[in-house]
């Protein structure tokens, strides 16, 4: 499967090594620039294999998601990390997107025994306020996150990052 994109106008291979995440539906790759590509699975990818189903819906997942990313509104609140540009086959089909790379552990850390004895000066009730803080913002912009899930939500001290945006709804 071809992993050549096109960033900025150059010519990018996604390779193994920088490979930094994965989900069911996308690749995060690290660009070494301080930015990361978010490159969506594409209909032959091997996870994929054998399911027409899941198939179909990266199919319609990579149709759909660009006009999702364009009508993002701007201003949104500080925790979001949001597109700074689209990534591009060679075909000039949007196929995922370019983000700021951020730090943290997922949410769910925090219930954790082992997190609360390496952070005991950290304030789960500011973390929280400030996650509260984004989602309000981002309501108040008329987006609705429509994958809030605490693997989607970043914790950097008591900063909140927000991640995923290509699932949320306007």
């Amino acid at each position: 499967m071809n992993r050549t994109v096109y960033v900025d106008g150059a010519r990018v291979v996604l390779s193994p090594a920088a490979l930094v995440g994965q989900g069911g539906e996308a690749e995060i790759y690290d660009l070494g620039d301080g930015r990361v590509v978010k490159w969506w699975k594409p209909p032959e990818h091997p996870d994929f294999a054998g399911d027409a189903a899941a198939q179909a819906a990266a199919a319609r997942r990579i149709a759909e998601a660009p006009a999702r990313l364009r009508a993002l509104p701007g201003n949104l609140p500080a925790a979001v990390v949001a597109p700074c540009g689209f990534v591009l086959a060679r075909t000039k089909a949007v196929v995922g997107y370019v983000m700021p790379k951020v730090s943290g552990e997922p949410l769910h850390a925090l219930g954790e025994p082992r997190w609360r004895r390496e952070h005991p000066d950290a304030s789960v009730a500011a973390i929280l306020l400030a996650l509260h803080d984004a989602i309000a913002g981002l309501h108040r912009r008329g987006v609705v996150i429509g994958d809030c899930n605490d693997l989607n939500i970043l914790v950097d001290g008591d900063r909140v990052h927000l991640i995923d945006v290509d699932s949320y709804q306007l």
